[in-house]
C-alpha cells in the first residue's frame, strides 16, 4: 500500500534570509510611504532623515547575510574537500 497523504519534504529556510527579506520589504514600504508623504505634505524632511537610516540598516542586514553565507560555505568546503585545500584556496583569494 502506498501512503495516502505523502507531503513533499520542504527545505528549512534560514533565519538570516527571513530577516534580510523582512528588512528589505520594510525599507521599500517606508520609502514609498515617505515619497507619498513628501508629495502630500510638500516637505522633504522625511526623505532627508528617514531614508538614510533605512538604507544604512539595509546595508548592515545585507552585509551580515553575506558574511553568514561565506562562513557556511567555508565550513561546507572544509567538510567536502578537506582543511588543506581550503587553506590554500583562501590564501590565493586574499
Amino acid at each position: 500500500m502506498e501512503p495516502r497523504n505523502k507531503k513533499p519534504i520542504q527545505k528549512k529556510k534560514s533565519t538570516t534570509q527571513f530577516v534580510l527579506y523582512a528588512i528589505l520589504t520594510l525599507s521599500v514600504l517606508v520609502t514609498l510611504f515617505a515619497c507619498f508623504a513628501t508629495i502630500y505634505l510638500k516637505d522633504s524632511t522625511i526623505l532627508v532623515t528617514l531614508i538614510p537610516c533605512l538604507f544604512a540598516e539595509c546595508g548592515v542586514a545585507t552585509g551580515f547575510y553575506f558574511w553568514v553565507r561565506k562562513v557556511r560555505s567555508i565550513i561546507e568546503f572544509k567538510y567536502e574537500y578537506g582543511e588543506e585545500f581550503i587553506e590554500n584556496t583562501l590564501d590565493d583569494i586574499q
